[in-house]
């Protein structure tokens, strides 16, 4: 957020990153690009501090230290409304960043590059309105392939981009699941016991750290003995500790997994490290694990079937809530029956409870930095995960209105 909201306002406040624990997320190389387009930024008790002399940053050349997906997105949405040519040297490739560019294009940018570690922008005085259907997700069609592999059956997945995910579907397919690709569907069927596959996690175009997971869960069934090799994140073999529970034969050797397939798992707790190894709740439906530990969030979210909820752990208690802008009449808004937009990523909780209010809403389906939707003009408000409610305090938001309480609970399959 940092890029673009310096790009529009000419100043910026964010916090440090948050995110999964799988790594550092150093930030280096967006301020250090940003200071290449002239701003003056400080970093001042966890937050970032930008200013652009005279309101606007100037174009200028930006070679990052590594390749970084992010960086290269924030330097991208920055550079658009730039005075000047900005080029991004040693730029991500990664479809997401393509599928970026190419909004910005369609919102009235001049770039050239798409596609390629080069990207050259012509700074633009504005950008104007645009219809853009994003891409679909590479990373959770390749988890329920994976799934697939793993556990047997068939499966097809509508609205996938397989263009994108030629790393995965190689792999998929060397451990022996057959895969049909039509147009945008992708058909997928398991009829035998899975081979062990290799892999190095790289940068686009190579194999993705995002799937790292999900395909060792896999050689954790398969016949075999893989090596796999984490080369972007420091820190992401933390799901390993809670699939040795399940009965996983793993070793590990700084940055190397050794995995050997097992014939057998048995049922454990575990926990959700990270994002892409925590769809709990799913693999107890699968049948590969028999009970597992997930916040209620995420099963009121999407639903409970399939799974029965045995026992409510009382920990990791926090609330889902609607916070809004300090001095914006949220009552009044709802007495009045205005139509209300929404930030969450709580979109079927949300719909829900809306619903039974009677209230009409819009609901901006986001991910992370959720607070920002309203100060953007993204939203109204936002329903979101609350602890202390120092983060909404700290982004001059207040809590309105309580949806529900959240705490762990112990889940078991049905069958």
């Amino acid at each position: 957020m940092l890029g673009p909201l310096l790009a529009r306002f000419g100043k910026a406040k964010v916090s440090l990153p948050g995110g999964c624990a799988i790594g550092q997320r150093p930030v280096d190389q967006h301020i250090k690009g940003l200071q290449a387009l002239g701003a003056h930024i400080t970093v001042d008790e966890g937050y970032i501090y930008a200013t652009a002399p005279k309101g606007r940053l100037q174009g200028a050349s930006v070679r990052t230290d590594m390749i970084t997906v992010t960086g290269t997105e924030n330097l991208l949405m920055a550079a658009t409304l730039a005075l000047g040519e900005t080029i991004l040297e040693n730029a991500a490739r990664e479809p997401e960043v393509t599928d970026l560019a190419n909004l910005l294009v369609s919102m009235g940018a001049k770039i050239t590059g798409i596609g390629t570690d080069r990207l050259v922008i012509q700074g633009v005085d504005a950008l104007h309105g645009a219809s853009h259907a994003v891409m679909p997700d590479r990373i959770e069609a390749g988890t329920f392939l994976c799934a697939v592999a793993a556990t047997g059956g068939e499966i097809t997945l509508r609205n996938a981009d397989a263009a994108s995910m030629g790393a995965t579907l190689d792999k998929l397919r060397e451990c022996g699941l057959m895969i049909r690709v039509e147009g945008s569907s992708i058909h997928a069927k398991m009829d035998v016991l899975p081979t062990a596959v290799s892999f190095q996690t790289r940068e686009y175009p190579s194999f993705a750290t995002d799937m790292q997971a999900q395909v060792m869960a896999v050689n954790v069934v398969a016949a075999g003995v893989a090596t796999i090799s984490e080369h972007i994140f420091e820190n992401r073999f933390m799901h390993v500790q809670e699939l040795r529970r399940l009965g996983a034969d793993i070793t590990i050797d700084g940055h190397t997994a050794v995995v050997r397939g097992v014939k057998q798992l048995k049922g454990a707790p575990v926990m959700a490290t990270d994002l892409r190894a925590s769809d709990v709740p799913t693999y107890v439906r699968l049948g590969a694990a028999d009970l597992g530990v997930s916040g209620w969030d995420t099963l009121m979210e999407h639903g409970m079937e399939g799974l029965y909820s045995l026992l409510d752990l009382r920990i990791a208690q926090c609330r889902v809530c609607v916070a809004a802008p300090v001095g914006y009449d949220y009552a009044a808004k709802v007495k009045q029956g205005s139509r209300l937009r929404v930030a969450t990523k709580y979109v079927e909780t949300t719909r829900n409870h809306f619903a039974a209010k009677g209230v009409h809403i819009d609901v901006v389906k986001l991910y992370g930095s959720m607070e920002l939707a309203p100060l953007t003009g993204l939203a109204d408000v936002i329903v979101d995960l609350v602890s202390t409610g120092k983060t909404l305090l700290a982004n001059h938001l207040v809590e309105v209105e309580q949806v529900c309480h959240i705490s762990s609970r112990l889940v078991a399959n049905a069958a």
